[in-house]
Parts: C-alpha cells; sequence; structure tokens
C-alpha cells in the first residue's frame, strides 16, 4: 500500500511535468485559452506563474496568480462563510464582514505562496496546500481577533481528527468541511506545517511500515479508524496507538531539528500495539 502510494505521487508528477512542457509558449494565441479553462491544473499555473517572473515577465505572472485565485474564489468565499456562521453572537453585517475579511487573508496567503518559489509542494498538490493555508489563516485570524484559546490550544494534546482527513479530496465536498480548521494540538500544527516546505512526504517514508500504513491511510485515504483496523486486520485502539506513536516521531522530526534535514529519530517508546494488552 506504501509502494503503491509513491508510485502514485510519481505518477502525477510526471503528469503535471508533460502539462506543463506541453504549454504554448507565454502570451500566444494559444497560451491564454488554454490556461484559463477550468480543468486546468492550478498546480501547473502556479510552476508557470513562478517561471514567469524568473523571466522577467510580470505582467504574464500577475495575470496567471489572478487566474489562480479566480479559479478558488468560490469554494474560499464558502469556506469563510461557513466559519463565519459559526461564530455565534455575531450579527448579520459582522459575520459578512468578517468573511470578507477571511477572504482578503486567504487570497493575500495564496498570492505570497504562489509567488515563492521555496514552497515547492503548491506545485505538486494545489489542493493540499490550499487547505493548509485555510487552517492557518483562520488561527490567525481568531487570534487577532481574539477567538482563539491560546491556552487551551497549547494544553490540549489530543491529535485532532479533523486534521487527518484526505485535503486532496476535499474539492469533491464543496469544501462542506463542518469547520475543521480549529487547530488543537501544536505539535500536529507543526507536522503540517511541513506540508508546505514537502518534508512530511521524506518523513512518513521514512516511518516503520505499520506506522506509515496508518498515516497514508487516515490522511490521504480518508478511512476512520474502523476502516483501517479492517484493512490491516487489527483493532481499533491499535490504529489508535500507531497513530499518536507516527504522531509523536513526525513531531520530533520536525520540532527537534527545525533548520536541518528530516530525520527519524530512534523510537525509545515501548511497542504501541502492546499498550492494548
Amino acid at each position: 500500500m506504501v509502494a503503491k502510494y509513491y508510485s502514485d505521487v510519481n505518477q502525477r508528477r510526471s503528469h503535471l511535468l508533460k502539462v506543463f512542457e506541453s504549454l504554448p509558449t507565454y502570451d500566444s494565441q494559444d497560451f491564454w485559452p488554454t490556461v484559463e479553462q477550468t480543468d486546468f491544473p492550478r498546480e501547473v499555473l502556479v510552476k508557470s506563474a513562478r517561471v514567469a517572473r524568473q523571466m522577467q515577465l510580470e505582467a504574464i505572472g500577475k495575470k496567471l496568480a489572478s487566474i489562480i485565485i479566480i479559479r478558488s474564489s468560490a469554494k474560499n468565499e464558502f469556506w469563510a462563510k461557513s466559519i463565519a456562521r459559526k461564530c455565534y453572537g455575531l450579527g448579520w453585517d459582522e459575520q459578512r464582514n468578517m468573511g470578507l475579511d477571511l477572504c482578503a487573508d486567504l487570497n493575500e496567503a495564496i498570492l505570497k505562496a504562489v509567488q515563492d518559489v521555496q514552497r515547492h509542494f503548491w506545485e505538486e498538490n494545489f489542493v493540499h496546500c490550499l487547505n493548509y493555508e485555510r487552517m492557518h489563516v483562520y488561527r490567525s485570524f481568531m487570534l487577532r481577533e481574539g477567538r482563539l484559546n491560546t491556552a487551551h490550544v497549547e494544553k490540549s494534546r489530543r491529535v485532532p481528527r479533523s486534521l487527518m482527513y484526505r485535503l486532496d479530496d476535499m474539492v469533491a465536498y464543496s469544501d462542506a468541511l463542518h469547520n475543521p480548521y480549529e487547530i488543537e494540538d501544536e505539535q500536529a500544527y507543526a507536522i503540517f506545517h511541513a506540508i508546505d516546505s514537502s518534508f512530511l512526504v521524506d518523513i512518513v517514508k521514512r516511518l516503520p511500515k505499520r506506522l506509515a500504513e496508518v498515516v497514508l491511510l487516515s490522511y490521504w485515504e480518508d478511512k476512520t479508524e474502523k476502516d483501517i483496523a479492517s484493512r490491516l486486520g487489527v483493532s481499533d485502539r491499535t490504529v489508535r496507538n500507531r497513530l499518536q506513536v507516527a504522531i509523536r516521531v513526525l513531531s520530533q522530526a520536525l520540532i527537534c531539528e527545525p533548520d536541518c534535514s528530516p530525520y527519524i529519530p530512534h523510537v525509545h517508546q515501548s511497542d504501541p500495539d502492546s499498550l492494548n494488552k
């Protein structure tokens, strides 16, 4: 299963590269009709915008960035309105203004990410990165507005189930996400921040097979604990234990050495499966 996942990732990368390399010349007669198609990969739009800026084609880079924003606007607005509606006690005008502010912050974050060539993963999985930015924008906005209890955030040690959704499937659900942006665990937040640096895939790859399996099944394939338990032939609690150990190891890899290449520290903890006994 793990091998198949990485095979799929490589196939996806190859496909996106072929789409980029087959693009018509910048600003040619066929270029804009091609990139403005509604099903044109946004990953390729990001790469095209970055290359245009590197070639000092600023006007083209800005237009490509605006296409990215427009292509994402409907679902971003839906997300922002959903967040605002969940803030009880706000009047209609306040909810509307909050939604507009969230959208503005998110669009600004997207534009900064598109311009940052170091954030490579935007060229590989746009939706994954977009949902990370939504989490980040949500948390920053709520902290700024005084609506997020930071003491509670730091105290909580539960790994939020909401962070385990397969982000690249969220488009299919029209972003009706029942507010999965409440980040309750700083270590989990740090882990998924690594997605933006393309570290996560490399680190998960180094996990022991049984830990990597539950991370991939839970996070990328959106499987429930019961689904994973049935598939692997283990108990629900075993799945939870393995996932907790995996998160702990990933946290060490990302937090203990933030300025170095990712590594997997030696797992000193007892066998997670033995916790069931």
